[in-house]
């Protein structure tokens, strides 16, 4: 049994990047009435097992997510994910590290992967097939620190790349069978069709 299975746990939402593919920010493009990464922090506000919600943001982004509200830290080191995952593992012991703009995230995926997720795991990280991950929507632990810092000192910036160099302890979790009903929370927000396809 998986001792941290019903514990509360947090979740760091990324808010980095410059939505080249957008034409405007979508982190706080109208959606469902409300911007975009503020949909997100909401309704993971709703959820029983979540802690504590913050938003580990770029220079770029962080006055629009404070005058909203949002407790937000800045992610002064602006290399992708990586940078953002190094900063909440810094922060929490064990935390769920979600992207911006994944508006399909729910409580019951979360409540998911944590009962999935091994105390023993430096990370626990969904994947298609055992072969692409998916970083984001995944659980980190602070196990897994010393692992970032080399990969930020030698600019490896790719989680992927990283941790199948070093054949960290990462337990992989199969989208396909385990996680399959909710393959959707793995989509994202890219371009205004995708705004138009999620909202449905």
């Amino acid at each position: 049994m998986n001792p941290w299975s019903g514990l509360m746990i947090s979740v760091a939402v990324l808010a980095g990047g410059s939505s080249t593919r957008f034409f405007v920010n979508k982190l706080f493009y109208p959606f469902k009435g409300r911007p975009l990464i503020m949909y997100i922090i909401e309704r993971l506000g709703l959820c029983r097992n979540v802690m504590k919600v913050i938003a580990i943001a770029s220079p770029y982004n962080v006055h629009n997510l404070v005058d909203l509200g949002v407790e937000t830290v800045v992610d002064n080191l602006c290399i992708g994910p990586i940078g953002g995952i190094y900063i909440a593992t810094k922060m929490f012991s064990r935390v769920l590290v979600i992207g911006g703009d994944m508006p399909n995230i729910s409580c019951s995926y979360i409540e998911k992967i944590d009962e999935l997720c091994g105390e023993d795991a430096y990370a626990c990280i969904p994947t298609w097939g055992g072969v692409y991950m998916e970083p984001l929507a995944a659980i980190y632990t602070n196990k897994i620190i010393d692992i970032i810092e080399y990969g930020i000192a030698s600019t490896e910036y790719s989680i992927q790349r990283l941790l199948r160099k070093l054949k960290v302890d990462v337990q992989f979790i199969h989208i396909d069978t385990e996680l399959s009903e909710y393959r959707e929370v793995f989509r994202s927000i890219n371009t205004l069709e995708d705004v138009e396809e999620t909202m449905g």
